[in-house]
C-alpha cells in the first residue's frame, strides 16, 4: 500500500492557522478516470484541517504500469517513455523540467536518405529539411527513434492543441550547427510544466495532412488528436532506465 501527503494552500481566513494544509490519504482508494487524467477523491475522514464535510479532488502525477515505466532515451530537458492514447500504451516524449516559450528541446536527427530511398521508404518518421551545404536544396531525414532521435518520440497533435513545434533553422541565415547537414529543432510553443507530455503537428499546419490521416487509418481516434486533455496530465519520472 502506498501513502502520500499533499500540501494545500491555506483556505482559512487570516490568522486562522498555518500557511499550508496537509492531508494524508491512501493511494489504494477508488479512482475516478477522466480520460487519461486520474483524480483521487479524498474522503473527509482523512482530513486534519477542520473543514469537515467538504470533499477534495487532487490531480496526482501518474505512475506508469511496471511494463511501461521505463526511460529509453533522454537529455537534460526531456525523456522518452510511454503514454496512453485511447486503450493503447505507445511511446511518447515528456518534460524532465519546466520549459520556457521558444526553448529548444532537441534536434530532429536520423538517417539522411537519397530521393530514391525516400520514395521507397515506408518509415513514418520522414521529414524534409533544408540542406545546409546548399540551402537551395532539400534533404529527407528518416527520424525513426532507432536512430536515437529523441525529438521523434513526440506524438502527433493538431497544431491548435500542440504544445511544441518544429523549426527548420536552415531556412534562416543563422543555425545552431555548422557540422550537420540539417538543423531542424523541436521547441516549446509556450510554458510547459515538468512531467508533461509533448505533442507536435508533424504536418506543420499544412492543408494536406498526411501524417494525421495515417494515424487515423491506424485506428487512432480523431478526437484524441484534437484534444488538449493530455496537457493536464502530470507523469512521474519512470523507475527503470533502459538507456544503453
Amino acid at each position: 500500500m502506498h501513502h502520500y501527503q499533499v500540501l494545500w494552500p491555506s483556505m482559512r481566513s487570516a490568522g486562522g492557522g498555518a500557511d499550508g494544509l496537509r492531508h494524508r490519504f491512501r493511494y489504494d482508494t477508488p479512482n475516478i478516470f477522466l480520460g487519461n487524467l486520474v483524480r483521487m477523491q479524498l474522503s473527509t475522514e482523512w482530513h486534519d484541517d477542520g473543514l469537515d464535510g467538504l470533499p477534495w479532488f487532487v490531480d496526482l502525477p501518474i505512475q506508469r504500469p511496471d511494463l511501461y515505466d521505463t526511460v529509453t532515451l533522454e537529455n537534460t530537458k526531456v525523456y522518452a517513455s510511454y503514454t496512453k492514447i485511447g486503450n493503447n500504451w505507445i511511446g511518447g516524449l515528456f518534460t524532465r523540467r519546466a520549459l520556457t516559450p521558444g526553448e529548444t528541446i532537441a534536434r530532429y536527427e536520423g538517417k539522411l536518405l537519397t530521393n530514391a530511398e525516400a520514395d521507397a521508404s515506408t518509415s513514418e518518421y520522414l521529414m524534409t529539411a533544408v540542406d545546409l551545404r546548399d540551402r537551395r536544396k532539400r534533404v529527407v531525414i528518416d527520424g525513426h527513434p532507432k536512430y536515437n532521435n529523441l525529438a521523434g518520440y513526440a506524438n502527433y497533435a493538431s497544431d491548435r492543441v500542440a504544445n511544441v513545434e518544429f523549426e527548420d533553422r536552415g531556412k534562416t541565415k543563422g543555425t545552431s550547427s555548422t557540422s550537420k547537414r540539417t538543423d531542424i529543432v523541436l521547441q516549446a510553443k509556450h510554458h510547459i510544466p515538468a512531467g508533461r507530455e509533448l505533442r507536435v503537428d508533424y504536418d506543420m499546419g499544412a492543408v494536406a495532412r498526411p501524417f494525421r490521416q495515417q494515424m487515423i487509418a491506424q485506428g487512432v481516434a480523431a478526437a484524441d488528436l484534437d484534444s488538449p486533455e493530455y496537457k493536464r496530465v502530470t507523469w512521474r519520472y519512470p523507475r527503470t532506465i533502459l538507456i544503453e
